[in-house]
């Protein structure tokens, strides 16, 4: 309950990469150290670290959820001991979603729709599998999906807003991004020295474009947000 912006839960360092797990309980462990907001303090051999490891422990989406700037506490959907589902709010007005399966088998997880926050329901929404880079059909009042033994499903939830029509001919990045946060992408006025035309941009909840595809982006003055 005191958990907050500059008061973390800290249930100590990661051990992924360190052995006695599956790949998949590795992402289970970086999903619940990220929806706690928990410190990502690395406890492996960088001198031996695997290509594996580091696409789990450099996972910008995930570590974003990690270090959502206003932190608020998870919440439990539903648990019976053998499939947990927890919800965290993000500052964006989205949600991650996590559904963990604690049996030795692979076995189907499910959420009902109605139990998202209130502005989520009776909204159309996107969803997006934070470990798989993709985006996931959320249809019907109940999400039902596949997770492997001791595995998770870890999705980002959020309202789908269309791009507005106008100038949107070009699109840039409001700065350069992060590890830990997807840019921002502003919709460029006529005036603005565009970075990359529409059919390169990339989406903003895809992977993070390279530094050089958002420096030098769109002036301040000729830039407006996108909802």
């Amino acid at each position: 309950p005191y958990a907050k912006p500059g008061h973390w839960n800290d249930p100590d360092m990661l051990e992924i990469g360190n052995g006695g797990m599956t790949a998949d309980e590795y992402r289970t462990h970086m999903s619940l150290w990220s929806l706690l907001a928990a410190p990502l303090i690395a406890g492996n051999d960088l001198r031996t670290i695997t290509d594996e490891t580091k696409s789990i422990l450099m996972n910008p989406e995930v570590i974003a959820i990690d270090q959502d700037p206003e932190y608020k506490p998870v919440t439990s959907l539903s648990s019976d001991g053998k499939i947990e589902v927890l919800m965290r709010p993000l500052h964006d007005g989205s949600v991650v979603v996590g559904l963990f399966n604690r049996t030795a088998a692979p076995a189907e997880a499910q959420f009902a729709r109605s139990s998202l926050p209130a502005t989520l329901t009776g909204k159309t929404t996107k969803a997006r599998d934070l470990w798989k880079h993709d985006a996931v059909a959320m249809e019907g009042g109940t999400f039902k999906t596949n997770v492997p033994s001791h595995g998770v499903v870890l999705l980002k939830i959020s309202a789908h807003n269309a791009l507005p029509k106008g100038t949107g001919s070009t699109l840039c990045g409001s700065g350069a991004p992060s590890i830990a946060a997807s840019p921002r992408w502003v919709e460029c006025t006529p005036s603005a020295q565009p970075v990359f035309p529409t059919s390169k941009a990339r989406h903003s909840d895809s992977k993070e474009p390279a530094l050089s595809e958002v420096e030098g982006a769109c002036p301040e003055r000729s830039r407006r947000s996108l909802p």
